[in-house]
Parts: C-alpha cells; structure tokens; sequence
C-alpha cells in the first residue's frame, strides 16, 4: 500500500518538513555492535544532503561531524552518494559512497559496525554490495536523543526534498552480508533474487545469470570493464584479485550480489629501482599470491642473491579473499623487505 510508506515528500513553498521522531530509550542505543537497514526511493526534486535515519546526540546534523549514527545521502550533480556516519568514543567516522543511484527506484541500504571484529569493521552496503569501509576504534556513543526518520532539523529552507523509506530496522549485533543478502529478499518491494553462477579456466569467466525476478542488468568485472549480457564470458588480461559484481532490475526496485575471483599470476610490483644500500619495501601485485612459500630475490650478474626478509600479505575485500583493488586504486597483495 503505497499510503503506507514514510514519505518525506515536500510541497512546493512548505517549510514544515515531514518527519517521523521516536522518543529515546535503551533499545535504540547499543554498545559495540550494531546494523542500520533502510529501503530509500528517491524522486527526481532530490535534493543537495539530507539525512534518512538519525539518532540525534546534538540538535544538529551535519553529515562531516556525526553525532550520534545516521544514514544519509548528497546529490551530486543529480546521482545520489549515500554516506553513513558514526559516532564512538573514540570519534566520529562517516563512509562515504559512490554516487551510483539516479533513478526512481527502492534501494537498501546498511551499515554494519562491530568493535571487536578487527579491520574495516564499519561497513556500508548498497543493495546488498560493499562500497565504503573502514576501521573504527570504540563504544557507539549515540546519546539520549531522539531516533529521527526525515530531513535534518535545520533544513526548513530546502524546498525539493523528496523522497520514501520503509521497513527500518536497528540491530544489536553487526549482520554478515549473507545476512543482509536474506534480509533484502524480505520486503514487499517485490525485489529481483539476483544471483549468479561464476565458472573459471585460467584467466576467463563464465557466468551464469540464476537471478529469479529481474528484468534488466548490469556486470561489473572489477576492473572498469562491464556488460549488459546476459550470461556473458570474460578474459581478463592482466593477473589479480577482482570482484565481480551483478545488479539485478524491475521495475520497483534494485538488488545486487558479488563473488571474487583469483585470476593467477603475477601483474607487476613496485618499485622497480632502489638505491645501492639500506632497505626497500617491494610491493607485489597479482592474483593467488601468497606469503607461504614464497621467496623473493634479487639477482645480478656475478653476484650472489639477495633474499627477501619479510614477506607479509597487505590486505583484504572481504574475509573471504585478497584484493588488489580498492576504490579504483590498485593495492599490493605482498609486501616484501630485503637489504640491499
């Protein structure tokens, strides 16, 4: 029932936001472990920032400086970046996410945030796919405030905000993607049950497309390159660790699901000259490496070798498996010292 809806739709020339508050109490705080789920559509009169979620500790907001948590969005010259703030004892930390969305469309969107879960522990997904996360220290500190579904307090003088949320939920516990991957399928958005199958020889993928309600869609190789295909092959032509991405459309919501793949071998390192004493880090990139058994030397012409002293795997996408690229950027999978 589309009356059902919270909308945060405004009339022309009405300075009188619509907005939802619940009043504070013990349940909407939570200690070192927490998840925030919203489904959003926006409207084509979207307008500049504007918070969707907010557990006010301040009488203000201001997606930079968060008080309290919240989720929220920008507009970026007519695409929306969603971002998610928090606040712990330890600061205040906001992710911040592509602008992506620019249709009219139901989109979900989590944080996750869990103290003792290590690195990149505050995660925001969007429609069910990673796109911002870091690593945050401390106890949520969200105050006694109130839990405010609608625009912000301070921004009566905004005339285009428009959009709907639904089905919001608060968790005490931080929720795995697979979680959240069964959640998104609990709505009555009628969204697309995106899913794939992924099939690897060497360094070329087929996939299978098994999404059940879908209409249109969308591959992300990882790597810049795309496809609208509908089960399509790809050869990728350099080594690493890609994460590949299918987005699943109707026509009344979004939903996405991802899978990583190995291609194996090694791309390049850096840097490729040093200096003829001390010590220098190489940074490895590739796909499938591994600190275990694995050496690195330098070798010269009527020289003796020069062995690596410290081999260390850098970094992860997910806990499942290394990556070698982060936000665009490429990111070594080895790091390796030597004297030389």
């Amino acid at each position: 029932n589309e009356n059902q809806y919270f909308s945060a739709v405004e009339p022309q020339g009405n300075y009188n936001k619509i907005s939802l508050g619940v009043g504070h109490s013990p349940s909407l705080n939570f200690d070192s472990a927490m998840t925030a789920e919203i489904w959003v559509k926006f409207y084509p009169e979207k307008n500049d920032k504007d918070p969707l979620l907010l557990k006010l500790k301040e009488s203000w907001f201001y997606d930079y400086n968060p008080y309290g948590y919240d989720i929220a969005y920008r507009n970026n010259s007519g695409t929306i970046a969603m971002n998610c703030g928090l606040q712990t004892d330890k600061g205040s930390f906001v992710n911040w996410c592509p602008a992506e969305i620019n249709d009219t469309l139901w989109h979900y969107v989590v944080f996750t945030y869990d103290a003792n879960a290590g690195l990149n522990n505050f995660i925001t997904y969007v429609d069910g796919v990673v796109k911002a996360k870091q690593t945050v220290t401390g106890k949520i500190d969200a105050g006694e405030g109130m839990l405010k579904l609608g625009p912000g307090i301070g921004d009566n003088f905004y005339h285009d905000l428009a959009y709907k949320i639904d089905e919001v939920r608060l968790w005490n516990t931080a929720l795995t993607q697979n979680q959240l991957q069964q959640n998104m399928t609990r709505t009555n958005f009628n969204p697309p049950l995106t899913n794939f199958e992924l099939y690897k020889v060497l360094n070329e993928v087929s996939l299978n497309n098994k999404t059940v309600n879908g209409k249109e869609f969308k591959w992300d190789f990882g790597n810049g390159q795309s496809s609208d295909v509908m089960n399509p092959k790809y050869t990728y032509p350099v080594a690493g660790e890609f994460q590949i991405t299918l987005t699943g459309k109707n026509e009344n919501s979004i939903t996405a699901m991802s899978q990583n793949v190995s291609i194996h071998g090694l791309d390049h390192f850096e840097p490729t000259a040093a200096g003829n004493s001390g010590w220098v880090t190489l940074q490895i990139y590739g796909g499938g490496l591994s600190p275990e058994n694995t050496q690195i030397l330098l070798r010269k012409s009527e020289n003796p070798d020069l062995a690596g002293d410290t081999i260390v795997e850098v970094v992860h996408l997910t806990e499942e498996a290394p990556s070698c690229s982060i936000a665009g950027k490429p990111t070594p999978l080895i790091l390796g010292t030597m004297a030389m």
